[in-house]
């Protein structure tokens, strides 16, 4: 005689079960579905052909908590909990606008806000921005918040 597993008993079963001990519906809210939606937001983020754009969301994965190894902790994943979905997001990106028009600009949109604005910079421009005294850095009202290493870019974001 072969066990059947949880997915195949009737769906009448397993609502009485949920009712009795809701353990598997727990596992499935706090950690599936937390899992899907961190798998959704990296392959959208794989799937983007610039690279630009792909070290801001990384940026922004670590705020949200999407990479697990965030060093902001992901014990609350709010992103998750509001069920933001890349479906509902939207980026524009611009040349120039840094100082000096330099870099490249990006916003990055939700459905009822912005929320990322700021610039990408290469390894060169990062290095032409270390004249920036504070009085500068005070005007343009931004500051430099993410670095990717591999591909030596630099995201600046806007204080708001």
């Amino acid at each position: 005689m072969t066990m059947a597993t949880f997915w195949q008993l009737p769906a009448e079963l397993r609502t009485a079960i949920y009712e009795f001990d809701d353990t598997y519906q727990k596992k499935m809210k706090d950690v599936v579905l937390e899992d899907l939606w961190r798998s959704r937001w990296v392959k959208f983020r794989n799937d983007l052909d610039c690279r630009y754009c792909q070290v801001v969301l990384d940026y922004l994965f670590d705020l949200w908590g999407v990479y697990e190894d965030s060093g902001y902790g992901t014990t609350q994943i709010y992103w998750h909990k509001r069920n933001y979905f890349p479906d509902d997001f939207r980026i524009e990106i611009t040349q120039g606008g840094f100082c000096r028009d330099m870099g490249v600009g990006i916003k990055v949109y939700s459905a009822y806000a912005c929320v990322f604005n700021g610039w990408v910079l290469n390894e060169s421009e990062q290095k032409e921005t270390s004249w920036l005294d504070n009085h500068v850095v005070d005007i343009l009202n931004t500051t430099d918040v993410h670095w990717d290493r591999v591909n030596k870019l630099y995201v600046w974001q806007t204080l708001h």
